[in-house]
């Protein structure tokens, strides 16, 4: 699997509305950390999901694959993984200190389902 979840209990945290979350990116070639936007509010997820094109999938998945591809940290095109690890922190509201959510590694492309191969990058 490509998505490594760090805490579990944070989704139902976010259903609730009680915390926000932030990306970050790692670059594989130079290890240097981007941010990647800012704080999301479950509000704002939940008006760019509504914008979004109609996707059924996206209504069935789980919350970290649907943020993944939400926020455009999964592969663009067929057959051509990102180059980038993608960080996914939350806090809750009215606190400072941020904690691992979720990351996204690299993976390659399967036609049939298979496991996806894991990039080892220490996060």
């Amino acid at each position: 699997m490509n998505i490594k979840i760090f805490d579990t209990d944070v989704t139902e945290l976010f259903d609730r509305g009680n915390i926000v979350f932030r990306i970050d990116s790692i670059s594989l070639e130079t290890m240097e950390k981007t941010p990647v936007g800012m704080v999301v509010t479950k509000e704002d997820y939940e008006k760019k999901l509504r914008m979004h094109l109609y996707n059924p999938i996206l209504f069935i998945v789980d919350l970290p694959t649907k943020l993944s591809y939400i926020y455009d940290c999964l592969n663009r095109s067929f057959l051509q993984k990102r180059s980038k690890v993608f960080l996914f922190y939350w806090r809750e509201l009215g606190k400072r200190e941020w904690a691992k959510w979720f990351a996204v590694f690299p993976y390659n492309d399967s036609v049939y389902g298979e496991t996806c191969k894991v990039f080892n990058v220490d996060i």
